[in-house]
């Protein structure tokens, strides 16, 4: 799915992170983030996940305007370095978490929820 951004600008704590920032992902593509600690790289993917809001600029994602959506209806998925699982729930149940965000039944999930134990347990 084709991911355009444009002209994204985003400030958290008084402090310009993200300036003017302008790109095309397109379908099929596979994109690196690189650079020094500090330097944005996670902003932008919290501000695509819709984690963070901007201040200025546009997202869309499959010519979809996403850039006002909330996190949950956007489509998009963010996977942080540190492990970061709900307490409250098993390892299996949070795998199926973001199926149900997404509208897939009960029934659908614990199926995938019973092949990821099965997995678990080879």
């Amino acid at each position: 799915m084709k991911l355009e951004i444009e002209n994204l600008s985003v400030t958290l704590e008084n402090r310009n992170i993200l300036e003017r920032v302008s790109l095309q992902v397109e379908e099929g593509e596979f994109l690196s983030l690189l650079g020094p600690s500090g330097c944005g790289k996670t902003t932008l993917l919290k501000t695509v996940a819709g984690i963070l809001t901007p201040n200025s600029g546009s997202i869309r994602l499959g010519g979809e305007e996403i850039t006002r959506l909330p996190p949950h209806k956007r489509g998009v998925v963010i996977l942080f370095q540190d492990i970061r699982l709900f307490p409250h729930m098993t390892a299996a149940e949070n795998v199926a978490f973001p199926l149900k965000m997404q509208g897939i039944g009960r029934k659908e999930r614990l199926r995938s929820e019973e092949h990821t134990s099965e997995l678990q347990s080879h």
